[in-house]
């Protein structure tokens, strides 16, 4: 069967490169002919009778390629009175479709023509003749705008700007006219002007259209819509806010710059991955809540590690159930779809270059706080300062002596060198980004070539990072008018040099500051035992000596073709493939060497290879109607969907030949073997319609049927659906006010799914030597989570320079996914069930403010705010703890932290013990209730002690905080209560400014890195050196708060942080500046200082706020910390 699905691979791949050469070779040949102005190779295009003048002139526009100009008021009324079958030649069809309309049609440009009324308005003393010339540029930066209109009205004669932003127009009678000047992503100007004898002259600015209403979207709609007509939210990033500060991984590319978006960097390892996305909030109890990923049609069938954000055009983004039920049992989890650069954005006959290169550091922003105090026993002598066993003086740290817990206090300087051991393992280390890309419109055919090389060294000394490597080629080709090809295909290439997950950080935490870990041994060699007091290795060994290689390479591609047998049918096909290859690498030497685990002391190898092989393809029929001024698109797609994983891992310790790294080297007694592998097939089906009534009134209704091979044998089909509409109310004939540039409120109600995992429906078995065992029962019956959501939303604009969107979203969740323990008469330990639901709901605003947009200066303002509630309303089954922290329960929000909880209150006091005892308490200077007894406060200094009242009752020891009765009790909430972020842009002239703050408001953090200190005596707030004697505490007051590992509330801190997370300050010179210099070959260079994750605002106390593998449930698990990376670009485009 592989041997076919590999076969079949081949086949397609062969067929898309087929296809791709012949497409540019047809595209060639057919740019050799010179075809003449207007001529087509399509059938005949029918205009029916009765259809509106202007509808069939877009039926000409759209099939010919070309640009009508034309007064409105002049097709007022107008409607074909015959049915027509027009010629394939542009100017005879014209001729035969205006034949007794009273209008006539005059050449421009070999894509534009002018329409006017046959009997034109005599202009009266006008018996002179001048010129009109001038340029158009972009009002913004003066950038000529290339291919603008230019019209005049009451003559009916325009032009378009040549490749200098030129138009010029002869022979014109002098008199007062209006102009008015069009450009698509631009507001339409209109202007007063005289011409008089002679040559007469105009520049004009054009002012971005800042709305973005026209701008195009093609996520989870039925073709290309504009985004003034989405009946739902689909929030779109393009380029231009994406290049400023070019993220370091695609995931991140969108943070904080759309609302309702969680990105959750829980990792800073270089190319390890790491990031946690989320949109609106939780749609499964124990599944992914990460959407589903799209990147040029292709369906991934990993995450987006790979991708180069600098190759992205636009990102697109739609959050839940009532956008996404396109992509059905999926998109639960709502969608991203990256669309990457292409040829065909650029003008006709154009080539451009860029190179970018970008240099800089990476940095940790902050270290963690550690105690710099002992509480030893010493001895005054310099040479022998610890007391030992036996009480005489001893230089031996192992056998130093310590006073009791109980009175003993960290409060002693160290008589001997320490060190910070964080500021010794986080060291600055380099950062370096190289990118060219090629792009070339050559009409019929387009491309886009890019290649980029990033090497991300991190901050560790003896980690190497990460090196990744990409190319991209995308072509568009038209072989004939009515049949295109598109196709995409992506190669990546990266080396990481793993530094052991957690391992190295965690050993970092136990290490006494009076060690060297840089200290070397006979050999040169770090030691390996860093402090012989801790069970735990020197972390600087690990991450030098052990050698962890990751090696992962992946390509995509995508091959698209559209066939128009009509004016208003498409016929598409898709095909999509994505591979991952990973190999791993884990070396141990034959010196190697550890405190507490022989497994490798004489050396090991592990080796291990991994394959995600994902193919989609699709069949769609389209049509495209109209109805006088209603009109109608509907879209059937049937899809083919195929995945495949391989996984094989082999390891050997004790290396039987030194130097020889082999798994053949190590002792076959010591070997392992594990190997695993799935195929999961889908298929569907949908239907999908959208009117639109003058642009005013949407609708939008679409069904979709699933199968999966995940779904339970009884569960194979599921289907889904949406209903959604949006009613421009600007658009009416009676609203007028002035203002309101648009008013659009739109609603939607859709349905989608959450597949199960591979194993979940059946029998599982565990095997260990000659063992057998069971494990899970499988389940026929097993559904995939069920989501729907309904979305309310209102899009409004204001004095052409604010834009206001406001979303509320709520969704139901049901038929969740659990992993159900079973009576032990089931034979099985437990089974894959749908048990529970999850209900969210989410407030989404953002607003774009463009208070000053004036010649070479600009200012604008975005601000995004979002705030989710996320519960489990129903799981009908016994209350579950989740990762020693959480909960599964009826009505329980999702973060919830459960734990021991000291006591602050008084009315806590009473319930845990049961009476009023308050007169032995006081609150010390940590906020907590402590037993003092009658008669003292908290500083009177009598540790060791028990506290006991005068009935008999035992209060617990003097001055340590006591925990509330219930050991389960609510300790806090890691879900943040809202996010917002605020982006400006500033540019003046060549000077550009950029920022972007990010942040999260209202959550609690388990900072479990913190606790680990506790255990050991390292955490900074123990270290009592400096505090008045009263103050001090003793070893066992912290330790009473550590509660040997167990959840404390002590560990939940504020995780409220605000970032400057994105900056850049940079200069252009534009091709004015630089052809005295370059002669016209450079256009433009770019010079810049780039900050990412700069700076950090937080009473946090660990390394960085941005912590946990959950969005919404955010615990510190000592990972290779987040840090800043300040760079410098030189960006140079020909």
């Amino acid at each position: 069967m592989k041997n076919v699905v590999n076969c079949s691979i081949k086949i397609a791949l062969a067929i898309v490169l087929i296809s791709l050469t012949g497409a540019f070779a047809q595209a060639q040949k057919l740019g050799s002919l010179h075809l003449p102005s207007g001529l087509s190779q399509e059938k005949e295009l029918m205009i029916e009778e009765g259809v509106s003048m202007k509808e069939a002139l877009k039926r000409v526009e759209e099939r010919f390629h070309v640009v009508f100009l034309y007064r409105t008021d002049t097709m007022r009324g107008k409607k074909v009175d015959s049915a027509k079958i027009l010629p394939r030649n542009v100017k005879q069809a014209l001729e035969m479709l205006l034949d007794g309309q009273g209008l006539s049609f005059k050449y421009l440009n070999p894509k534009t023509y002018g329409i006017y009324a046959s009997q034109k308005r005599q202009i009266k003393n006008q018996v002179q003749e001048g010129s009109l010339s001038g340029t158009i540029v972009d009002r913004k930066n003066g950038e000529v705008l290339v291919g603008a209109n230019v019209y005049i009205e009451e003559l009916e004669r325009g032009v378009s700007t040549d490749i200098n932003g030129e138009y010029s127009l002869e022979s014109l009678p002098t008199g007062e006219y209006t102009l008015r000047i069009t450009y698509v992503g631009y507001r339409e100007e209109t202007v007063t002007i005289t011409i008089g004898d002679g040559e007469n002259r105009l520049n004009i600015e054009l002012q971005p259209d800042l709305f973005g209403l026209d701008e195009v979207v093609v996520t989870g709609v039925v073709g290309d819509t504009e985004t003034k007509n989405l009946p739902f939210t689909v929030q779109r990033v393009t380029s231009s806010d994406l290049e400023k500060v070019p993220s370091l991984s695609a995931e991140s590319a969108i943070r904080g710059k759309v609302p309702g978006v969680t990105i959750l960097q829980g990792s800073g390892e270089p190319g390890a991955g790491g990031m946690s996305v989320m949109l609106r909030g939780a749609t499964s109890i124990s599944g992914s809540n990460e959407p589903l990923y799209i990147v040029d049609g292709v369906i991934l069938g990993s995450d987006m590690r790979d991708i180069e954000s600098l190759d992205i055009e636009s990102v697109e983004v739609i959050k839940g159930a009532a956008a996404a039920t396109l992509y059905g049992s999926r998109a639960a989890n709502g969608v991203i779809q990256i669309r990457t650069k292409r040829g065909k954005y650029m003008r006709e006959d154009a080539t451009q270059v860029k190179l970018r290169n970008e240099v800089g550091f990476n940095e940790l922003p902050r270290t963690l706080g550690m105690n710099q105090s002992h509480a030893y026993y010493r001895s005054g002598d310099p040479d022998k300062p610890w007391i030992g066993p036996d009480g005489n003086p001893t230089d031996d740290r192992v056998a130093r002596t310590t006073k009791p817990g109980a009175t003993s206090f960290l409060d002693q300087e160290y008589p001997v060198p320490i060190y910070d051991h964080t500021e010794r393992f986080f060291v600055s280390r380099p950062f370096y980004s190289n990118y060219i890309s090629i792009a070339r419109n050559i009409g019929q055919t387009n491309y886009a070539l890019s290649f980029n090389n990033t090497k991300n060294a991190g901050v560790l000394e003896d980690s190497d990072g990460h090196n990744r490597k990409n190319i991209r080629l995308n072509i568009d080709s038209e072989i004939f008018g009515n049949l295109q090809t598109s196709s995409s295909i992506y190669y990546a290439s990266s080396v990481r040099d793993d530094v052991g997950g957690v391992t190295p950080f965690f050993d970092l935490l136990f290490q006494q500051p009076d060690v060297d870990l840089a200290e070397r041994d006979e050999n040169g060699r770090y030691k390996y035992e860093g402090d012989p007091t801790s069970n735990y290795n020197n972390p600087l060994y690990d991450v030098a000596y052990i050698d962890r290689q990751r090696d992962r390479s992946r390509i995509m591609g995508s091959f698209d073709v559209r066939y128009n047998p009509f004016e208003w049918l498409e016929l598409a096909g898709n095909f999509s493939y994505d591979r991952t290859d990973t190999k791993s690498s884990d070396y141990w030497p034959t010196f190697y060497n550890h405190v507490n685990n022989t497994s490798y002391e004489e050396g090991g190898l592990s080796l291990s290879e991994g394959l995600n092989e994902a193919i989609n393809s699709s069949l769609t029929a389209t049509v495209d109607k109209g109805f006088g001024n209603l009109a109608t698109r509907t879209q059937f797609r049937y899809l083919l969907e195929s995945t495949d994983n391989e996984y094989l891992s082999a390891g050997g310790q004790r290396f039987l030949v030194d130097g020889a790294r082999t798994l053949g080297a190590t002792d076959n007694t010591r070997q392992n073997l594990v190997s695993s592998m799935s195929t999961i097939k889908a298929e569907g089906y949908y239907l999908l319609t959208n009117l639109n009534y003058q642009d005013k009134y949407i609708v939008d209704v679409m069904g979709r049927r699933d199968g999966s091979s995940l779904f339970g044998a009884d569960e194979r089909w599921h289907s889904y659906y949406r209903l959604s509409g949006a009613y421009r109310i600007s658009e009416e004939d009676w609203f007028n006010i002035q203002p309101i540039n648009e008013f659009k409120l739109n609603a939607s109600y859709g349905t989608a799914g959450g597949r199960p995992g591979f194993s979940y429906q059946y029998e599982t078995w565990s095997v260990s030597g000659s063992s057998v065992s069971k494990g899970n029962l499988g389940n026929r019956n097993l559904k995939p989570e069920s989501a729907s959501e309904l979305e309310f939303g209102l899009d409004l604009g204001l004095y052409d320079q604010f834009f206001l969107d406001l979303n509320y979203a709520e969704s139901v969740t049901e038929d969740q996914i659990l992993l159900v323990p079973l009576e032990s008469y089931y034979g099985f330990n437990s089974q894959w069930q749908n048990a529970g639901t999850v209900e969210s709901n989410t407030f989404e605003a953002s607003l774009r403010a463009y208070p000053l947009q004036r010649p070479n200066t600009s200012l604008s303002f975005t601000f995004n705010f979002a705030r989710t509630r996320s519960v489990m309303s129903e799981f009908d089954r016994p209350p579950q703890t989740v990762s020693l922290y959480f909960q599964r329960r009826d009505n329980e929000p999702f973060g919830n932290l459960y734990g021991g909880r000291f006591i602050t209150d008084y009315a806590d006091l009473e319930e845990t013990y049961g009476g009023d005892y308050s007169a032995y308490f006081e609150k010390n200077d940590d906020g907590y209730l402590v037993p003092v007894g009658t008669g003292n406060s908290w500083q009177s200094m009598m540790w060791g002690e028990t506290v006991v009242a005068e009935d008999g009752t035992e209060l617990g020891t003097w001055g340590h905080p006591v925990l509330y009765h219930d050991d389960n009790a609510l300790i806090g909430n890691t879900a943040p209560d809202f996010s917002l972020s605020l982006g400006t842009n500033f540019d003046y002239k060549g000077l550009s400014l950029y920022t972007l703050f990010q942040g999260e408001f209202g959550h609690d953090i388990y900072n479990r890195t913190r606790a680990w200190l506790y255990r050991d005596n390292l955490a900074a707030e123990q270290d009592q050196r400096g505090k008045a004697e009263e103050a001090k505490k003793p070893i066992n007051y912290y330790q009473t708060l550590y509660r040997s590992g167990n959840p404390s509330s002590h560990m939940v801190e504020d995780g409220t942080y605000l970032k400057l997370r994105e900056v850049s300050v940079s200069y252009s010179f534009d091709s004015t500046q630089l052809s005295s210099i370059f002669g016209g070959v450079i256009s433009t260079i770019n010079i810049g200082l780039i900050g990412r994750n700069l700076i950090t605002w937080t009473s946090y106390s660990g390394y960085d706020p941005e912590v946990g593998n959950h969005p919404l449930q955010r615990v510190d698990h000592r990972v290779y910390p987040n840090f800043r990376t300040i760079s410098g670009n030189l960006e140079i485009q020909f």
